[in-house]
């Protein structure tokens, strides 16, 4: 099965999903597959890469608690008592 490319129109969809299937299939399966794939296509997965990039360059590879962790030991040996709320 090839793949179709995210800009494609419903046009191309349409005679795309045609040749895979045949003639076979009804235009309300289309329209269903490509609402659907309309939605697949919009999915974003978010990996923290953007704000890892404003962080320090000492900070960028930790992950949360081990910059948690940073934090708090370097207030503490500044002398601040740290109490979690």
């Amino acid at each position: 099965m090839a793949i179709i490319p995210k800009n494609s129109t419903y046009v191309e969809f349409c005679e795309h999903m045609r040749q895979e299937k045949g003639n076979a299939i009804s235009q309300a399966e289309l329209d269903e597959i490509y609402e659907r794939w309309i939605r697949l296509n919009s999915i974003q997965i978010s990996t923290g890469r953007g704000f890892r990039a404003m962080l320090p360059t000492d900070e960028q590879h930790l992950a949360n608690r081990e910059r948690e962790a940073k934090v708090v030991q370097e207030a503490q040996s500044q002398g601040r008592n740290i109490e979690r709320v």
